[in-house]
């Protein structure tokens, strides 16, 4: 009991894996970082995955002119093997978009955890009643709406979509 005494009247824990309740935890700092570090990652991949899409988007622009010309020379050949480039990179396009869609949701639920996270530690710092009461804020629902995989467009789909458009 002596000891418990003495070590409360130097601020040490009771325990030593047991930290004092006013005093921030080095897990919550910890899983700060690693939220904050998981974040800057998520948002470096969503803007190469902007950039890619652009870039996708322009070189099927491109094409999609190409095999115009192609349709209007009557080279069907030209324009078959243009179609089936185009119906590749408009995959590759989808992809980008679902990579762009996930990124987003996770930039929002890293954002709430470092929210959380932030106030709890702030919380702790201030041992105020008021703050404590801010780290039960209830968590947002996950969203899983991203869109599904589109089956790949064929050459000929491409062919016919770019004829009514030309027509």
């Amino acid at each position: 009991m002596i000891k418990l005494l003495v070590r409360l009247f130097r601020r040490q824990p009771a325990q030593p894996s047991a930290a004092l309740p006013d005093q921030p935890s080095p897990e919550e700092a910890a899983k700060l970082h690693r939220a904050k570090k998981a974040l800057a990652r998520v948002t470096a991949r969503d803007r190469s995955a902007r950039r890619r899409q652009i870039q996708l988007e322009k070189l099927i622009a491109g094409l999609e002119r190409s095999v115009l010309a192609a349709l209007a020379k009557e080279r069907d050949d030209l324009a078959l093997n243009g179609a089936s480039a185009i119906a590749d990179l408009e995959a590759e396009c989808h992809e980008a978009q679902l990579a762009i869609e996930l990124a987003a949701q996770r930039m929002v639920r890293l954002r709430a955890t470092i929210a959380r996270t932030e106030s709890r530690l702030k919380a702790s710092a201030s041992s105020s009643s008021n703050a404590q009461a801010e780290t039960k804020a209830v968590r947002p629902a996950a969203d899983h709406t991203a869109s599904t995989p589109r089956p790949r467009a064929s050459a000929e789909d491409v062919l016919t979509r770019l004829n009514r458009r030309a027509a």
